[in-house]
């Protein structure tokens, strides 16, 4: 699942003679992705590594050698 949200805002404003020009921009996006991944060693020795992601969450990842 990907849930992807973005806002944009923008202000502009030029005057002639007196070279006087104004901008503003804003931009905001938040992305979420939200996806559960199994995988399976049958047979063999298992290489298996615990340990925590950026945003503080439980990550482990096996290996079949």
């Amino acid at each position: 699942l990907i849930d992807s949200v973005s806002v944009a805002f923008s202000v502009s404003a030029a005057f002639g003679q007196t070279g006087v020009a104004v901008a503003l921009g804003v931009s905001i996006a938040f992305n979420t992705v939200e996806t559960n991944v199994e995988a399976y060693a049958d047979a063999g020795a298992i290489l298996t590594s615990s340990g925590v992601d950026a945003l503080g969450n439980g990550v482990t990842i096996s290996a079949k050698l």
